[in-house]
């Protein structure tokens, strides 16, 4: 049986793109919180990385998926980040953490731009109303 005529299966070049960028973002999430956490209590710290790196993966796959619901709360997310970025830069630290901060930032931008282009709005059945 053959899926029907109105159900997209394919995957837009917007979307993954805006995936492939979403994700380097929240995968170099787990990276930052390494170089943050104190490392004097390594089962902590190796727990505290090991969970955003479960969130950056769950997240990462829920948008894979399609679910509508997390495609709201990453654009709003990433649109709040986004404007958030010129008062959040002083918290960042200095050298390799805020090259960091900048190559999250450089690639959570574009990502939420082709998230909100008619194609991976259509992808992700969100209606522009």
């Amino acid at each position: 049986m053959s899926a029907p005529s109105f159900v997209d299966v394919s995957r837009p070049t917007q979307v993954s793109l805006a995936l492939a960028l979403f994700a380097v973002g929240l995968f170099l999430a787990p990276v930052r919180v390494a170089f943050r956490v104190s490392w004097d209590r390594p089962g902590i710290a190796a727990f505290t990385v090991l969970f955003f790196l479960g969130i950056a993966f769950l997240w990462t796959y829920g948008l894979h998926r399609r679910k509508r619901w997390l495609w709201w709360f990453t654009v709003v997310s990433l649109a709040i980040g986004v404007v958030g970025i010129p008062w959040d830069i002083a918290r960042q630290g200095t050298g390799f953490q805020l090259t960091l901060y900048y190559v999250q930032c450089a690639v959570c931008v574009p990502a939420v731009v082709l998230l909100c282009m008619a194609p991976a709005r259509r992808w992700f059945r969100v209606s522009a109303a």
